[in-house]
């Protein structure tokens, strides 16, 4: 077309440059512009590095500022990723990319792709954020994690020893999931090379009938296993585990600590340390030896300087505790409701994650648990103090004015 300066191009055709080829059934060239209409199955390549790539099925690319905006059936592949979605714009001479609506960024080499409705990739940094509703599935051979936020980052940098790592971090409302591990805080950032968590600003994290809280949590994976090995709670570190978790009675066993460290024995916590200010509640049960029946001795109190515990099926015990250490235990007639749970006691079942679904909103806000107290004993004790108490004013001679 001699008016617009257009090349109307079809059935196989390639253009070339010194840095990129297009190959499409469907090309219109404008000479004017150096725009290139984009009309079915179409591949730009990069002739340094033939893995980066683009595909669509419509759009446009500026053979001058190498800028592709596509609207059909794209993919970006860059780095060894993949981005998609709706609509997708490249510059293939920045590394600046975006997708909008149903965008997916796959990474075949982490096994871990992220989804949302919006996303930035930057190929010279190597790194990416997805925002509008991510979420992010990281893929094991025996299970997978999610994460969610309200803005996710997926970045690769070089180590002090130059080798190459990649991190995730999610921010805001951050949830997580695994088969075995659930937990949510403010942001949390993953190493996923090391298999090192962290989760900043009131993070807890469910594991089991067990929750850990504190004001920040570090976990440890084992990349062969893929399971959690071991917990840091650095700063008001509070382990709370239902004391038996058939039924609804409120009873917790619960220890808490300045630093506590946590180590996982398969998918469940096994063994607690708490070091620095260390204090636990516990029941304490035994077997009748006549009866073959479980029954309840009383509430532990301990308070020591350093507590190790050890979970034994249902049951908490201390093994240790030193420096300092004082503990006493109590009956249950003897001890106030109050006594039985720290101040910071929160136990929290609205909030918790319990499939994976659950991380794409902020809380599931499940109905909260309630539970039944067990305090009858002591409720009798004090109704039997209350009365000779009653009985012993009744005896006082009264005062009669005159």
């Amino acid at each position: 077309d001699l008016t617009t300066r257009t090349i109307n191009l079809n059935q196989g055709v390639k253009i070339e440059d010194r840095e990129y080829t297009l190959e499409g059934p469907n090309l219109v060239q404008n000479q004017n512009t150096n725009i290139v209409d984009i009309s079915g199955y179409t591949v730009i390549t990069n002739k340094k590095n033939p893995k980066n790539r683009i595909i669509t099925d419509k759009g446009t690319y500026n053979l001058n500022t190498k800028e592709a905006f596509l609207t059909k059936n794209s993919k970006i592949f860059y780095n060894d990723k993949i981005l998609t979605g709706d609509e997708l714009y490249f510059n293939q001479i920045t590394g600046f990319g975006k997708g909008t609506g149903n965008v997916t960024l796959d990474d075949p080499v982490e096994k871990r792709y992220i989804k949302g409705g919006y996303g930035e990739i930057y190929e010279k940094k190597d790194s990416a954020m997805i925002t509008k509703g991510p979420y992010a599935v990281k893929i094991l051979e025996k299970d997978s994690i999610y994460f969610a936020a309200e803005k996710i980052l997926s970045y690769q940098k070089p180590d002090s020893a130059n080798i190459k790592k990649s991190y995730l971090r999610a921010f805001k409302k951050a949830r997580i999931y695994k088969s075995n591990a659930q937990g949510r805080a403010d942001s949390i950032a993953f190493n996923e090379t090391d298999g090192v968590m962290h989760m900043y600003t009131k993070p807890i994290l469910w594991s089991g009938e067990r929750q850990v809280t504190g004001d920040k949590i570090e976990a440890y994976f084992n990349t062969e296993t893929e399971n959690i090995d071991s917990l840091k709670v650095i700063g008001n570190g509070l382990a709370i585990s239902k004391v038996d978790s058939t039924n609804l009675v409120d009873e917790f066993n619960q220890v808490k600590g300045k630093t506590m460290n946590v180590y996982y024995e398969g998918k469940d916590i096994k063994e607690i340390k708490v070091i620095g200010n260390a204090q636990a509640i516990t029941y304490d049960d035994d077997v009748n030896e006549r009866t073959k029946q479980t029954e309840r001795l009383g509430i532990t109190i301990s308070t020591c300087g350093i507590i190790g515990a050890y979970f034994e099926a249902q049951e908490l015990q201390i093994i240790s505790c030193s420096v300092g250490a004082d503990a006493n235990t109590y009956p249950m007639s003897l001890i106030a409701p109050e006594d039985k749970k720290f101040p910071d006691f929160n136990w929290n079942t609205k909030d918790r994650i319990r499939k994976w679904q659950d991380i794409l909103v902020d809380s599931p806000n499940y109905q909260e648990i309630k539970y039944t107290p067990n305090d009858a004993l002591y409720n009798q004790i004090q109704a039997a103090a209350a009365r000779e108490k009653a009985k012993e004013e009744a005896k006082k001679p009264k005062r009669v004015r005159r």
